[in-house]
């Protein structure tokens, strides 16, 4: 038990000043996305995605229900949620829709999964 004490002692951890915390939501974040060139999207349950940018938000409404998800695609992001829709942005049109509330989505260089309580897209 000693050993692992001295050994967690002396691993460095991170300084504080590389975390920092994000305000202004409306109700609890259901997920988050980082892109490549430092920017933030947040989902809350406060029905809109926030991007943020130094610290800064910039609020993409359009869903008409919690968003539980959200991803960088290349230059879009895309959001969804509890109001079964699939959304990208900047501009916020529904691309997909299904037929129970979106909880999760996935991408890669072509594509976006998402993941639902009922039915395929």
């Amino acid at each position: 038990m000693r050993w692992l004490a001295v050994a967690l002692a002396l691993i460095p951890l991170p300084a504080w000043s590389e975390f920092f915390t994000l305000k202004g939501h409306g109700g609890p974040i259901m997920g988050i996305a980082t892109a490549p060139d430092g920017r933030i999207a947040t989902a809350s349950f406060d029905n809109s995605v926030g991007l943020w940018s130094d610290q800064m938000p910039e609020w993409l409404e359009g869903h008409e229900a919690a968003v539980n998800s959200v991803v960088f695609n290349g230059t879009a992001i895309y959001s969804a949620g509890d109001d079964f829709t699939l959304r990208r942005w900047p501009g916020g049109e529904v691309v997909g829709q299904h037929k129970g509330k979106i909880v999760g989505l996935a991408a890669s260089k072509t594509q976006v999964a998402t993941a639902s309580w009922a039915g395929p897209l």
